[in-house]
Parts: structure tokens; C-alpha cells; sequence
């Protein structure tokens, strides 16, 4: 594996205020939302007993996302994996859950049925829903299996995948359970392999009902049996994506739901070959702008040293019943603008610096800028 990357700063260059972003700026705008994880089932607690899951409610944020991007005409929508909670494969409600799930994401404000007595023009159809891009989180693999997920939610059986929703910008979807003990035939080599770098690195029972971190520290935490890695064939495909958008003139934002940056997400949740997938990137920072991810239902953010920006979604599964969780993300010309219900709770800060970190309030904004210049490959 290769040596760690650098972790950058986490406070760079950020903190526009609400009501800083001018309009004109804005070329386009997308959705992102992260950990849905919705369930017909009652409120619980986590497996060490002390976050509570709001199963039913985490809809809730799906439905007000949707009338927000609906009403913003944003331009797609990145889910960013975990969109039904694996408690559903075993109440048998999987598919019920599901569709529950994307029919949230097509709704609309009702039409009022009050009569009127002077005759008006009917208002104007609503815009139709974007198109929502998903990825393969572990949740998914825990109801699926990875030929359901092409015909459920259009992801290729192989689990990555790319799109370009808007001249000019590239979106990579990462599969990281590539190398896994999820979603594949135990006798299959991405499975065998993903077995072995688990019992060479992590001494408790992977299989079993027990804490997967104990005994172990910092970042050896990512070697737990809900992360994976992303395999070299698919490392070879990401290079060939990230050269092609060079030379095709493309901004590129990677999606994976699994965080590819230490300090951006809890170490527990980052992904078992982080390094080799950010030297990737960072080999062409300046064409790479973002990296959308969710699994850490805190949230977090990071920006590495290259300007490339880590976001982790903080999960609505989590809030309040009285709070949401999505996010607006704003493109201009030299910036992203992140503009979120929730923000995350956890968001390494760099002591050297007296810059604030990206979010701030509980509607917040923030300006992250692109690395560098976008130039052609000239070699």
C-alpha cells in the first residue's frame, strides 16, 4: 500500500457568509444527500447505544430535499449511498422501503383544491424532478444484490461509473466495496482478498455481533468489515476518467460513499486504500475539484494540500426530529458553494491557521475554491 498522503488543511481558503453569493456567479446547481437509511420501523438506538435513528423520519428530509432542488431547477442529484438501512432485508420490506424512498425524491408540493370564484389560468406543471445519480454504500449491499442494484437504481453490476450531466464537468462514482466481504460470492478473489486484508489487519471477529474497532487505533480503525477498497482494475479506470476530462476540458467531482480522506470523516470510516485513490486525484488536482462522500453520520470536511475538498454528508437518519439533512451545492466559475441544512459536526481544524472551518450556523454556506487553474495535458 502506499505511503500515507499528506492531510492537508481543513480550514483553507473557506468561509464565504450567507448572503455572500451573488446570483450571477452560479452557473449551475446539484443535490447531494447522504445515509438516508429509511426504514418503516420504529426509532432506535446504534450499535453502542448512543446515537438515536429516526428511520421514518429520515424521509422526511428526502421529501423537503426534493421541493428545494425541484423549486432550485438544480441540474442532478448525487445520493451518496445508504439510501434504505439494512434493518430492511430483515423485516422483508426492502423493496417496499425502496421505492418509498424514490418516491420521495419525485415529490411535489400538492395543488390547493380550494375553488375560486373568478375563473385563473391553471398554474404552470411543475419542473420535473432531476435525475438522482445513487452509489453502492454498505447498506445497499446489505439488501441488494449487485445485479438488483443495476435494475433498482441504474448502477452497473461492477459498481463505478461516470457522467456528464453538465458541459463541462465529469461526475465519478467510486464503487469502495470494489474489495470486499460485501456484495460478493465468498468464493469469488474480491471477496477472498477483502477477507484477507481484514484478518491480517484486524484481530476481531469480522463476521460476528461485536465492536470491530476494539483493540485497535487511529487509522488501523478503517479495517472493519463495513469498508472496502477500490481494486486495481478499478484504480485504472479512475486514471483513464481523470485523463480524459483533462483533455476534454472537464471539472471533475469524485463520489464515493465510503470518505477517501483521513481527518475528513471518523477514522472508523475511511477507506482501507485511501492513499492509493488520493494520489490518483491528486495527480490531477486542479481537474478534480471535490470528493462527495457519507458513512460518517457526523459529517466532515478536509482539504488536502493539493486544494482538493473531502466532504462527508452528515446523515439525516441522525437529526433531530425538528432538523433535516441535504445539501445545495452551487457551481461557479472558480468555486463551489456548499449550502447545507445540516452541517457536520466534526470538522478537523489546523491550529496554525485563524481561519474558521466551512460550517458554520445550522444554515450555513461555504465557499470552497477550485485547487488550480484547469490546463490540458501537455505531455
Amino acid at each position: 500500500m502506499a505511503k500515507p498522503v499528506n492531510s492537508g488543511s481543513s480550514s483553507a481558503r473557506v468561509g464565504a457568509e450567507n448572503g455572500e453569493l451573488k446570483e450571477d456567479c452560479v452557473l449551475f446547481s446539484f443535490g447531494a444527500i447522504a445515509d438516508i437509511q429509511y426504514a418503516d420501523d420504529d426509532d432506535a438506538w446504534d450499535f453502542k447505544k448512543t446515537r438515536q435513528r429516526r428511520y421514518r423520519h429520515a424521509l422526511d428530509s428526502v421529501a423537503a430535499a426534493a421541493r428545494v432542488w425541484r423549486e432550485e431547477q438544480v441540474k442532478f442529484v448525487l445520493q451518496l449511498g445508504d439510501v434504505i438501512d439494512g434493518r430492511c432485508a430483515k423485516l422483508g420490506q426492502s423493496n417496499t422501503d425502496l421505492q418509498a424512498v424514490l418516491n420521495a425524491f419525485n415529490c411535489t408540493e400538492p395543488v390547493s383544491s380550494s375553488l375560486s370564484l373568478s375563473p385563473s389560468p391553471p398554474p404552470p406543471p411543475p419542473p420535473p424532478p432531476p435525475p438522482v445519480f445513487h452509489t453502492i454504500g454498505n447498506h445497499e449491499l446489505y439488501n441488494f444484490s449487485r445485479e438488483e442494484l443495476e435494475q433498482l437504481l441504474q448502477i452497473p453490476q461492477r459498481g463505478y461509473y461516470s457522467v456528464t450531466p453538465v458541459e463541462g464537468w465529469r461526475i465519478v462514482v467510486l464503487d469502495p466495496y470494489d474489495v470486499s466481504i460485501l456484495g460478493h460470492d465468498e468464493h469469488k478473489a474480491n471477496f477472498q482478498t477483502g477477507l484477507q486484508l481484514l484478518q491480517q489487519h484486524n484481530p476481531n471477529d469480522v463476521f460476528g455481533q461485536v465492536d470491530y474497532t476494539a483493540g485497535l487505533e487511529e487509522l488501523d480503525k478503517r479495517w472493519v468489515p463495513y469498508n472496502g477498497a477500490v481494486g486495481h482494475d478499478q484504480l485504472t479506470w479512475l486514471q483513464s476518467e481523470l485523463v480524459g476530462a483533462q483533455q476534454q476540458q472537464q471539472r471533475v467531482l469524485v463520489v464515493s460513499h465510503v470518505p477517501l480522506f483521513p481527518h475528513s470523516a471518523d477514522d472508523s470510516t475511511i477507506l482501507w486504500n485511501y492513499s492509493e485513490v488520493v494520489q490518483v486525484l491528486q495527480e490531477k488536482a486542479g481537474v478534480v475539484v471535490a470528493v462527495f462522500s457519507g458513512h460518517d453520520h457526523k459529517g466532515g470536511y478536509q482539504q488536502d494540500n493539493f486544494g482538493i475538498h473531502y466532504l462527508t454528508m452528515p446523515s439525516p437518519l441522525e437529526c433531530e426530529p425538528d432538523a433535516l439533512a441535504f445539501a445545495t451545492v452551487d457551481v461557479c466559475s472558480d468555486k463551489l458553494v456548499y449550502r447545507g441544512s445540516n452541517p457536520p459536526v466534526r470538522s478537523s481544524t489546523n491550529s496554525s491557521s485563524s481561519a474558521k472551518p466551512p460550517w458554520t450556523n445550522i444554515i450555513q454556506t461555504a465557499a470552497l475554491p477550485f485547487p488550480t487553474p484547469l490546463a490540458t495535458e501537455t505531455s
